[in-house]
C-alpha cells in the first residue's frame, strides 16, 4: 500500500521520494485562498533562480527564516523532495500547506518521514537518538523513549502515532508542529507559525504621512530627491553649504541659514529627511496659519520664539527684497507704496501695534493678515518647496504658478560663467503649456481645494476679519489693513495653537460668518477657513487615545478624494498630461558607431545646426529643469553652460566632443550606462556613474596595443586639460599618476603627442570637435603601453614620441626617460645626477673622452661612463621630450645582473653603483699602489685624517671624487680600558636612519552610562603592551575633562562590526598592529553605586510622573513597543513563566526547566555585564511565512551595561534610558510650539519609554534568548515593573534588544546623534605625536651620537688583547661639495623588511652642517677669520693656527671657504610600499626653477608644490661652487678614445636584443 502511494507522488517530487508526505499539490492549493496563492507565487519568482528552483539556501534562509536551526531546515528540505538543484514551486506550495494548514494525521506522517533513515519503513531507536542530539540538539528523556522501543528496538507508524500524541513535546519537531493547542480548523501547532500575516507594521512612510499633510507618494518621491541633494553635497548631508546654492537666489543670502534652521528641528546643522518631510509639509502643504508659523522660524534666528527688534529689522529688509524681485511689470499701487515706504517707519509701525519689545508668534501672524510682505515671502518659500525640494504640486494651475513664476524671476537674473541651463524641446513645452495653462480652464483658488496655493492671501485675510469682527459684535466686512490690525489678540489667541494650551490646528475649514457660535468640522475645504481641534488635557494612557478626526491624515485624503474638483489628482482631466521630455528633436543624427559608444558625460547629444531659443527650444535654468524631470521624467537631457567668448557670456551650444580610445583590454570593454547625472562641473557636461574599475594590462610582448573606442565625453572648449584630465581619472576610477591623455591623429589613428599642459584649454590645445584621445594606462610594470609597444614596432611612432607638444624646441635638461619595466628607480636616480651641473658639464664638453680608463680591473672598462656620456648627451640636447635609456640599462644590467630583471629596485642602490660605475671608468690612476692601513696611536687627527685621505687619493683620482667624495671619523672606545681607536674612511653619501613607528595610535570612544555625550580619546601604545595597560591609561585620561574618572577595572573595551559588538578585548591579549586606526569603543560598566551623576551633556530620565503608567506589567502586555503580534513573538504560544517577563518567576530557564548554558562563542563580557542592540522591524516585500513578513534589523551603537543583584526590571529600563535618551528628540518644551509636524499624531514620548526590552541570542539577535526555537519567540518582553526583579542573565549566551516604536523611531530616534562625540585634546596630540615629522639636522644627530654596540658586536680592543663592549661614534670630517643624503626609510624589523613614512623636514637653502663634524673642522669653521691674528695666542685654540680648509672646495673667488653653505638642487621620492612602490625625481635647473620628472613626463612644479613628505634621497650643492675649476686639464695632444671593439660588440648584442 505505502509502495504504490510513494509511486504515485514520485512524479509530482522531481525524481525524489517525500517521504511519506500525503499530500497532493491539488489539495495544498485548494486550501490557500487567492491571495495567498497569489502572494506564494509572487513570491516563488523573486527568490527563484532561472531554473525555477529554489535552492536549499534560499529555502533555509528565505523560506523558513532564521527562526529554524539550520540543520532542521535542511533536513526539511530534504524530505520536502529538495535537490542538489532545488526545489520546485508545487513542493514548496505542499510543504507550506503542510506545516502550516496541515491535519493532525498529515503532520503526524511528516514527523515520522523525518525520522526515517535510508528506505526503512520503521524508526530505529539508534537513528530517533542521532537526529534529536544531533539536529535538533535536545535529547529525549530515557524514561519517555522507552515507552517508544519498549517491545522492539525499531517500530512502526502505527506505534509512533500513538506514542507521539501521548507526548506531542517530545522533540523540538513534534512541539514545533503538534503542539498543544488545536483551533477551530482542526490545525495543531504553535499559533505563532502560520501562512498569513493580517498585522500590518507600520512603515516608515505611513508613519511619516500620519503626522504630515502629505501622502505616502509625495514621502516616497521626495526622499528620491533628498538622496539626490544627499549625494551632491560634499560632506554627504544637506548643510547650510548644500543649501546656499541651491536656494540663493532666489532667497537672500543673509536667511539662507534661518532656512535651514527651520527644517532643522534637533539643531545639528544640517537636514535630515524627516526634518526635510516635515518642515516641506508646515510650508507647503499646511494650513495657511501653519506655513506663515514657518516663515517665523525662518526670522527667529536665536529660536526663543521671540522675534527682537534686530530680528524684524532683517525681516523686513528681506521680505522688501523677495517682494522687490517678484515683482510683476505693472506692480500696484499698494505695493509700489510698500517698497517706497523706508524701512525703520515700517518696523516701526510693527513695533507700534507689538505689546513689548519682542514679536511673538501671535503678533507675525496679525502682522501676516494686515501687510502685503509677507505674502511674496511666502508665495516663495512654497515654490522653493516645489522646484528645489521636488514636491509636485496637486494641481496643473499651481504648477504653472510655481513654474512660470520661478521662470520669469530667473530670466531677468544676470548671467555667469560656469552657470548651467538646460534646452526643452518647444514641442513639449508647448504640450505643457497647453496642460497646466488654467486659461480656458480658469478657476478660484478656492476650487482647487487646499489652502496651500500660491493664490492671493487677501482672501484668507478677508475671512478671518470677518471673524473676529462677528466675534467682537461688529458687522462689516472691511478690506482695510486698519481694519485688520484692529484685531484683539484674544480673538487670535482662540483660533492658534499657543504653548499654554493643548490646541492644534488642524485644517483650514470653512464657516457662516452669520452663525459664529460653533466651529464647525471640515465641510469644504478653502483657502480662507479654520478648524480646531481641542485634546482633552487629562487623557490616561491606560488606554489609547486615537488621533483626531481631523488629523493631517485624515484631512488631507479628504482633500484628496473629493476638494480637487476638475485638476486634481482626484478626478480625470479633459487635457492630456504630457509624456517624458523628448528632446529627441533637437539632436543631430549620428553614426551607428557613436551611438552603441557610451558617454562619460551628460550633454545629452550634438544639437542640430540652425536652430533657435524660442522656435525649437526653450532655455530653462537647472533648478527648474530638476523639477521638471522628476515630476515628468525625460529621455535625454541637454545641458549647456555659460562661457565667456570674446568678452560677451553666451551659452555654449556646442561644445567639444572627444573620441576617448582605450587600450583593448582581455577582460573587454567596460561599459557605461548614458542616462548621466548632472555634476555641475565648470566646464564638463556631467559624469556617468561607474560601477568598474579599469584595470592595468602588462604588455609582455612589446607589440603596439590595440586602440579601440571606448567612450565619448563632451567638454567645454574653456575647460582646462587638467579639468578634463581630473574629470576622466575620477569617473573612470584611475590613478591619476599612472594615467595621461594622447593626442591621435583624425586619419590613421597615430600616435601625435602627449598632452600635458594642464592649464591650457582645450581650445589653446588645438582640440577640436571630435578630437581622438587615447586614455592611457601605465603597466604594472610602470611602462607606458604606447611607448613600449612603439619601440619594437617598425612604425614611425617611435620618432613621434620625440616630438615636443607646443613647442619646437625643448628646454635642455628637461627631458624624461620611459619607464621600460619598473625602471623608475633607475630614471629617478639619473635625472638627479644629470642635474649636477659640473658633472653634467664634464660629460657635455666631452672631457670623459680623455679620461677612460679601459683597463682598470674592477672597473666595466669604460663602457659605463660611455653610456651615461650618450644619454646625457641626448637629455641636454633639447631636441626631444622623452628618450628610452636601453643601452645605459643594458649595460647596467650586465655588469650588475641584479638590475638587469623587470622587478622593482631600490634608486640608493642603482646611484651607489653608478657613481661607482663612473668612478672607476674614469679613474685618473691606471695602476693603484698598495696602501698600508694605520692606526691612529694617539696621533692627532688632523695628522690621521690627512694622511688617510693621501692614501686614498692615491688608488681614487676622478671627477667623481671630486665631487661626491668626503670623509668621516669612526672612533671606538673600549669600555674596559677606554683605549680608543680612531679612522678615517672616505664616503660618497650619509645614510641617516630614521625612527620606525614602534607605536600603535589608539581611537577609544568612551561611553559613559550617565548618558552624555562620548568623547573620543586618543593614545599612544607600544605593540608590547596589553589591553589592560591601555585601559588604564585610558582611566587616567578620563578624569581630565572636568569628568568623574573611571576605574580601569569598570572599562570594557570591544570592536564594533555590522551594528554588533563584535570582539570584546581581554586584559591579558596584546595590543595589536590590526588595532592602529581602528575606533575601539570603551564602554563603562559597575555597580550602581558607581554610576555617576548626570553631566550636562547628558539627557534626562523620564521622571516618576512620565513613567508612572509604565509600572503596571498589563499596559506592556500589549506591546507598547514594537507591536511584534502574537503571531511573531509566539507569547499567545507558550507558556510565559519560563521567560523574565514572567512577574511571579525570577529565573531564566528553559521551558524544560533547564538553565541555559553557555554554548555560545561569542567574546565574553564581564558576569555583571551584558550587551545592549537596537532593532527596528522591516517589513518583507515578499514572504512565504508569517514569521518572515516582518524580520527585525539591527541599527544604531551597540551598548553594554551592567546589572547586578537585587536589580528590578525598571531599573534596567533607567539605565537603557540613560544611555539613549540623547538620540531622542525631546518632547516640547513649555514654550512656542513651533514643530514642522502634528504633535496629536506623536504620543510615544512623554508617557512611556518609546521602546521594549527583549532578551535575545548573543549569536543570533533575531531570535529569542530564552524560548525554543519552535516557539518562533523574537524575544521575550521584559515587563516595566518595579517589582519584577532581574535575575543573573547568561551574558556570554543573551543579549538585550531595544525594540523601538516605530513613531518613536522614524520622527523622534536622531541617527545624526549615534556618531556625535567630543574630540578630546589627546587625540590631535597624539596622532600629531605619531605623524610629526623629523628635523634633519635630528637625523644627522642621531647619526654621530655615540652609541653602545651591542653583545653580538663586540669590538677587539688592541690594548686588552681581546672582544671587548665598546662606545662607537661617527663623525664628518670633510664634506663633499656635492652632498648626497640618504634617508634609510627601509630598515630591518623582527625579520621582516618595513618601510618607515616618517616625514623629514629638510633645507632648501642654507643648509649648514658644520654643527655635525668633527671636533677640529667644526671649531674651524666656528672661529672667525679675526682670531687668527688677534688670538693666535689662545691656548684653547692653539691647535687650529693657521686656519686649513680641511674640505679644499673649488669655490668662486668672493665665497669664503669657511662658510659651509649648502643648497638643496634634486631629491629622489618613493611612494607606495617597498617592493610595489614608485620613484619620482624633483630637480632644480641653471636657471633656478624646478621640475618634477615623472618617468616620461616633466613638469614645472613651485617650490611649495614638492612632495617633501616622501623624500629619499636629497641632492645637496655647496653654494658658491665653481664648476669650470672641476674641469681637468686635457694635455693638447691627448686623442679621445671614440670607441672599442668591446663596446661595438655590445652595441650588436644590444641591436639582437631589440630585433628579438
Amino acid at each position: 500500500m505505502l509502495k504504490s502511494i510513494m509511486s504515485t507522488l514520485s512524479s509530482a517530487w522531481n525524481s525524489k521520494e517525500p517521504k511519506q508526505i500525503r499530500l497532493t499539490y491539488e489539495e495544498a492549493k485548494s486550501r490557500l485562498t487567492d491571495a495567498e496563492f497569489n502572494r506564494l507565487t509572487e513570491a516563488f519568482s523573486r527568490f527563484a533562480s532561472h531554473s525555477s528552483y529554489i535552492t536549499k539556501q534560499v529555502f533555509c534562509r528565505d523560506v523558513l527564516g532564521e527562526l529554524f536551526p539550520n540543520r532542521i531546515s535542511e533536513s526539511i528540505y530534504g524530505a520536502c523532495g529538495g535537490t542538489t538543484r532545488g526545489i520546485t514551486f508545487k513542493d514548496l506550495i505542499i510543504i507550506l500547506v503542510l506545516i502550516t494548514k496541515g491535519k493532525l494525521e498529515e503532520k503526524i506522517r511528516f514527523i515520522f518521514s523525518l525520522y526515517l533513515q535510508d528506505d526503512n519503513t520503521a524508526i530505529r531507536r539508534e537513528d530517533l537518538v542521532k537526529f534529536t542530539e544531533e539536529v535538533e540538539g535536545i535529547s529525549i528523556p530515557e524514561v519517555v523513549l522507552n515507552r517508544l522501543f519498549q517491545y522492539n528496538n525499531s517500530i512502526e507508524y502505527d506505534e509512533f502515532h500513538i506514542w507521539i500524541m501521548d507526548n506531542p513535546s517530545a522533540t523540538s519537531v513534534s512541539a514545533w508542529l503538534l503542539g498543544d493547542i488545536l483551533d477551530s480548523d482542526g490545525n495543531f501547532g504553535y499559533s505563532a507559525f502560520k501562512l498569513t500575516d493580517d498585522h500590518e507594521t507600520p512603515t516608515f512612510y505611513q508613519t511619516l504621512a500620519g503626522v504630515t499633510h502629505l501622502e505616502e507618494e509625495d514621502i516616497i518621491e521626495l526622499e528620491k530627491k533628498y538622496w539626490v541633494l544627499h549625494g551632491d553635497s560634499i560632506l554627504g548631508r544637506i548643510d547650510v553649504n548644500t543649501l546656499r546654492p541651491l536656494i540663493s537666489p532666489p532667497l537672500p543670502d543673509s536667511i539662507v541659514q534661518g532656512f535651514l534652521d527651520a527644517f532643522d528641528e534637533n539643531r545639528d546643522g544640517h537636514i535630515d529627511f524627516k526634518e526635510m518631510a516635515c518642515g516641506i509639509s508646515a510650508a507647503a502643504r499646511g494650513p495657511t496659519l501653519e506655513r506663515q508659523k514657518f516663515c517665523f522660524k525662518v526670522f527667529d534666528q536665536d529660536k526663543d520664539g521671540l522675534l527682537s527688534k534686530t530680528d524684524v529689522i532683517h525681516m523686513v529688509q528681506v521680505m522688501k527684497s523677495v517682494m522687490r524681485e517678484n515683482l510683476s511689470e505693472s506692480p500696484t499701487e499698494d505695493a509700489i507704496l510698500t517698497l517706497a515706504k523706508d524701512d525703520d517707519m515700517t518696523v516701526h509701525e510693527i513695533f507700534d501695534r507689538v505689546r513689548g519689545e519682542t514679536m511673538t508668534l501671535v503678533d507675525y501672524l496679525e502682522f501676516s493678515l494686515a501687510s502685503k510682505l509677507p505674502e511674496h515671502f511666502l508665495n516663495l518659500v512654497y515654490q522653493i518647496c516645489q522646484i528645489v525640494f521636488g514636491l509636485r504640486p496637486l494641481t496643473p494651475a499651481e504648477e504653472y504658478e510655481v513654474v512660470t513664476a520661478w521662470l520669469a524671476r530667473e530670466e531677468k537674473r544676470e548671467r555667469y560663467v560656469g552657470q548651467v541651463f538646460f534646452l526643452i524641446s518647444m514641442e513639449w513645452w508647448n504640450v505643457w503649456l497647453n496642460y497646466v495653462n488654467p486659461g480656458p480652464m480658469s478657476m478660484s483658488n478656492s476650487d482647487s481645494g487646499v489652502g496651500s496655493t500660491i493664490g492671493s492671501l487677501g482672501s484668507q485675510s478677508n475671512s478671518i476679519s470677518n471673524i473676529s469682527e462677528t466675534n467682537g459684535g461688529g458687522g462689516g466686512n472691511s478690506k482695510s489693513s486698519g481694519r485688520c490690525w484692529s484685531l484683539k489678540k484674544s480673538n487670535i489667541e482662540a483660533t492658534i495653537a499657543l504653548d499654554n494650551q493643548n490646541v492644534i490646528v488642524t485644517s483650514i475649514n470653512s464657516y457662516d460668518v452669520d452663525s459664529p457660535t460653533n466651529l464647525t468640522p471640515y465641510a469644504k475645504s478653502s483657502s480662507s477657513s479654520l478648524s480646531l481641534v481641542t485634546i482633552d488635557s487629562s487623557r490616561s494612557t491606560s488606554s489609547s487615545t486615537p488621533s483626531p478626526v481631523n488629523s493631517p491624515s485624515t484631512v488631507r485624503r479628504q482633500l484628496t478624494s473629493s476638494s480637487l474638483n476638475g485638476l486634481g489628482r482626484g478626478q480625470p482631466n479633459r487635457r492630456r498630461r504630457p509624456d517624458a521630455i523628448d528632446n529627441s528633436s533637437l539632436i543631430a543624427p549620428t553614426s551607428t558607431l557613436l551611438q552603441k559608444t557610451p558617454s562619460l558625460t551628460s550633454e545629452g547629444g550634438r544639437l542640430r545646426k540652425e536652430i533657435e531659443d524660442g522656435r525649437e527650444f526653450k532655455v530653462i535654468p537647472q533648478s527648474l529643469w530638476n523639477a521638471l524631470h522628476q515630476w515628468y521624467g525625460s529621455s535625454t537631457g541637454l545641458p549647456r553652460q555659460v562661457i565667456e567668448s570674446n568678452k560677451r557670456l553666451r551659452l555654449e551650444l556646442y561644445p567639444v566632443t572627444l573620441l576617448l580610445y582605450r587600450h583593448q583590454h582581455s577582460n573587454g570593454r567596460s561599459s557605461v550606462g548614458s542616462n548621466a547625472p548632472w555634476t555641475g562641473i565648470s566646464g564638463i557636461y556631467g559624469a556617468a556613474a561607474l560601477s568598474t574599475t579599469m584595470s592595468y594590462v602588462q604588455n609582455h610582448n612589446l607589440s603596439l596595443p590595440k586602440r579601440t573606442l571606448a567612450f565619448t565625453a563632451s567638454f567645454s572648449r574653456t575647460a582646462t586639460l587638467g579639468n578634463v584630465w581630473s574629470f576622466i581619472c575620477t569617473n573612470l576610477r584611475l590613478p591619476m599618476q599612472d594615467t595621461r591623455l594622447d593626442l591621435l591623429t583624425n586619419d590613421d589613428l597615430s600616435f601625435a603627442m602627449v598632452l600635458e599642459e594642464e592649464d591650457q584649454t582645450l581650445d589653446e590645445l588645438g582640440v577640436r570637435d571630435l578630437s581622438n584621445i587615447l586614455i592611457e594606462i601605465r603597466n604594472k610594470d610602470q611602462t607606458w603601453p604606447e611607448e613600449i609597444g612603439s619601440f619594437a614596432s617598425n612604425s614611425n611612432d617611435q620618432l613621434r614620441l620625440k616630438r615636443t607638444m607646443s613647442t619646437a624646441v625643448n628646454e635642455r635638461g628637461l627631458t624624461g626617460l620611459n619607464n621600460l619595466g619598473n625602471t623608475c628607480f633607475m630614471n629617478s636616480a639619473i635625472q638627479c645626477v644629470s642635474n649636477t651641473i659640473p658633472l653634467t658639464l664634464y660629460f657635455r664638453k666631452r672631457m670623459y673622452l680623455y679620461e677612460l680608463n679601459r683597463t682598470n680591473p674592477i672597473g666595466m672598462k669604460g663602457h659605463i661612463a660611455k653610456r651615461y656620456a650618450d644619454l646625457i648627451t641626448d637629455v641636454w640636447s633639447g631636441t626631444a621630450k622623452t628618450i628610452a635609456p636601453f643601452k645605459l640599462r643594458f649595460t647596467i644590467g650586465k655588469y650588475a645582473p641584479r638590475f638587469s630583471g623587470f622587478q622593482q629596485n631600490d634608486a640608493q642602490e642603482l646611484l651607489a653603483f653608478l657613481l661607482d660605475g663612473l668612478h672607476e671608468d674614469l679613474n685618473r690612476v691606471a695602476e693603484k699602489p698598495y696602501v698600508e692601513l694605520k692606526d691612529s696611536d694617539n696621533r692627532p687627527d688632523i695628522v690621521c685624517a690627512q694622511e688617510a685621505w693621501e692614501n686614498h687619493l692615491l688608488r681614487n683620482k676622478s671627477i667623481i671624487v671630486d665631487l661626491f667624495h668626503g670623509q668621516l671619523k669612526s672612533s671606538v672606545r673600549c669600555k674596559e680600558c677606554h683605549h680608543e681607536s680612531v679612522r678615517f674612511d672616505p664616503f660618497n653619501y650619509l645614510s641617516l636612519p630614521l625612527p620606525m613607528e614602534s607605536f600603535i595610535f589608539c581611537e577609544l570612544l568612551v561611553i559613559r552610562q550617565n548618558g552624555s555625550i562620548p568623547v573620543r580619546y586618543g593614545i599612544l601604545c607600544s605593540v608590547d603592551e596589553y589591553v589592560s595597560d591601555v585601559k588604564t591609561q585610558l582611566s587616567e585620561l578620563t578624569g581630565t575633562d572636568g569628568n568623574q574618572q573611571i576605574q580601569a577595572e569598570n572599562l570594557i573595551l570591544a570592536l564594533i562590526h555590522n551594528f554588533r559588538i563584535h570582539q570584546i578585548l581581554s586584559d591579558d591579549e596584546r595590543f595589536k598592529t590590526g588595532y592602529n586606526g581602528r575606533l575601539i569603543y570603551a564602554f563603562q560598566v559597575g555597580r550602581a553605586q558607581d554610576e555617576e551623576v548626570p553631566s550636562e551633556n547628558s539627557s534626562p530620565c523620564p521622571t516618576d510622573h512620565q513613567i508612572q503608567k509604565i509600572l503596571s506589567s498589563s499596559k506592556y502586555n500589549t506591546s507598547p513597543g514594537i507591536r511584534l503580534p502574537p503571531s511573531e513573538n509566539g507569547f499567545d504560544g507558550h507558556s510565559r513563566q519560563s521567560s523574565i517577563s514572567s512577574s511571579t518567576s525570577s529565573s531564566i530557564t528553559q521551558s524544560n526547566g533547564s538553565s541555559i548554558s553557555s554554548t555560545t562563542t561569542s567574546s565574553p563580557v564581564s558576569e555583571n555585564s551584558i550587551v545592549v542592540i537596537h532593532r527596528k522591524m522591516l517589513r518583507q516585500e515578499s514572504y512565504f511565512i508569517s514569521t518572515q513578513k516582518s524580520r527585525p534589523a539591527l541599527f544604531g551603537l551597540p551598548l553594554i551595561i551592567s546589572f547586578h543583584e537585587g536589580m528590578t526590571h525598571l531599573d534596567l529600563y533607567r539605565k537603557v534610558w540613560a544611555l539613549v535618551a540623547r538620540l531622542v528628540t525631546p518632547l516640547p518644551p513649555d514654550g512656542p510650539n513651533l514643530y514642522n509636524h502634528a504633535q496629536d499624531c506623536d504620543d510615544s514620548l512623554g508617557y512611556e519609554y518609546p521602546f521594549v526590552l527583549r532578551l535575545v541570542k548573543r549569536d543570533a539577535e533575531s531570535c529569542c534568548g530564552t524560548c525554543h526555537w519552535y516557539q518562533m519567540c523574537r524575544g521575550c518582553t521584559i515587563i516595566c515593573s518595579e517589582y519584577t526583579k532581574l535575575d543573573r542573565i547568561n551574558s556570554t549566551m543573551c543579549a538585550v534588544a531595544i525594540d523601538w516604536d516605530p513613531t518613536a523611531l522614524y520622527l523622534r530616534y536622531q541617527m545624526t546623534q549615534e556618531s556625535e562625540s567630543i574630540l578630546h585634546p589627546t587625540v590631535g596630540d597624539s596622532l600629531k605625536r605619531q605623524s610629526e615629522s623629523v628635523a634633519l639636522s635630528t637625523c644627522l644627530d642621531n647619526f654621530t651620537k655615540e652609541e653602545e654596540l651591542a653583545e653580538d658586536e663586540k669590538y677587539y680592543c688592541a690594548k686588552c688583547g681581546n672582544h671587548q663592549l665598546a662606545l662607537k661614534k661617527l663623525q664628518i670630517w670633510r664634506l663633499p661639495p656635492i652632498l648626497i643624503v640618504h634617508l634609510k626609510r627601509f630598515q630591518a624589523l623582527n625579520n621582516r623588511w618595513i618601510k618607515s613614512h616618517k616625514v623629514v623636514d629638510f633645507p632648501f637653502h642654507d643648509f649648514d652642517p658644520s654643527a655635525f663634524l668633527a671636533d677640529v673642522p667644526r671649531r674651524t669653521v666656528e672661529t672667525p677669520i679675526s682670531s687668527a691674528t688677534t688670538d693666535s695666542n689662545n691656548y684653547i685654540n692653539s691647535d687650529l693656527f693657521p686656519l686649513q680648509d680641511f674640505h679644499q672646495h673649488r669655490l668662486l673667488p668672493e665665497v669664503d671657504p669657511f662658510d659651509l653653505n649648502y643648497r638643496l638642487y634634486a631629491i629622489v621620492c618613493h611612494s607606495g610600499i617597498m617592493g610595489g612602490g614608485h620613484y619620482i625625481a624633483y630637480a632644480r635647473n641653471p636657471e633656478g626653477k624646478w621640475h618634477c620628472f615623472n618617468d616620461s613626463s616633466c613638469k614645472e612644479v613651485h617650490e611649495d608644490q614638492i612632495e617633501k613628505s616622501s623624500a629619499y634621497m636629497l641632492f645637496y650643492e655647496r653654494t658658491g661652487l665653481a664648476s669650470e675649476a672641476y674641469m681637468p686639464r686635457i694635455d693638447p695632444k691627448a686623442v679621445p678614445v671614440v670607441t672599442d671593439d668591446e663596446l661595438e660588440a655590445e652595441e650588436n648584442d644590444f641591436k639582437k636584443l631589440c630585433v628579438i
